[in-house]
């Protein structure tokens, strides 16, 4: 433990296109694990594999490059991306297998430029139809349905070398308050917890997910 640096447990944020000086710094000094990216830091595919070389350029171990490439209305990167079905309307199509293809090709155009973490697939269970702030994020309102869909998400990254995010544990799909503005508090029992929201936790964790992201919730 005494070589342990608790900058390995840290992604941070960058402010623009390109990393400035005290940035590099930053990273470097503090051995980050590595960043996470937003739409600002996004112009064109070249721009963006320079950006991320050069964060792999501070450190010979490899860093974590991560992203919000969810589908629908949460997609970072957009231009000269495909454009990524909600997880609604992948459901509604009723096929693992186009969940699984769709989430390959995602990973594929991640892969190109760098990124090597997609925090997705939304695993919230739609609990409460008034929860807008997962609505169309999440892939149906019954657990072994949702199960089935994060699944296929989960195998359509990590085959093609993109690390999976299991989000937002132990289930955001109940609450009617975004957590991005304020604390939202669940209502919901252990026993309905269990019996419904941990099972597509578990499911992902079974598919060997290699993150799981915890929800800002009160429960």
């Amino acid at each position: 433990m005494d070589n342990f640096n608790c900058g390995r447990l840290f992604l941070t944020g960058i402010s623009g296109k390109t990393l400035t000086a005290d940035e590099s710094e930053f990273i470097k000094q503090n051995n980050l694990a590595g960043v996470i990216l937003f739409s600002k830091n996004y112009e064109s595919k070249s721009q963006l594999k320079e950006l991320i070389d050069s964060v792999q350029s501070l450190s010979p171990q490899r860093k974590i490059i991560a992203v919000d490439q969810e589908g629908g209305r949460v997609q970072r990167f957009k231009k000269d991306f495909i454009e990524i079905p909600s997880a609604k309307i992948i459901a509604e199509k009723n096929s693992p297998t186009f969940c699984f293809e769709t989430y390959e090709k995602v990973a594929e155009e991640l892969t190109d430029v760098g990124v090597n973490l997609n925090l997705a697939p939304c695993s919230d269970i739609l609990t409460n139809p008034d929860c807008d702030v997962i609505g169309d994020r999440s892939f149906g309102e019954e657990p072994k349905n949702v199960s089935r869909f994060v699944r296929a998400a989960i195998r359509g990254l990590q085959t093609k070398g993109v690390m999976a995010c299991s989000k937002h544990f132990p289930g955001h799909g109940d609450t009617i308050i975004d957590s991005h503005d304020e604390l939202p508090r669940s209502e919901r029992s252990l026993e309905l917890f269990e019996e419904e929201d941990l099972t597509v936790f578990k499911t992902a964790i079974k598919n060997k997910v290699s993150f799981v992201m915890m929800a800002h919730l009160l429960v």
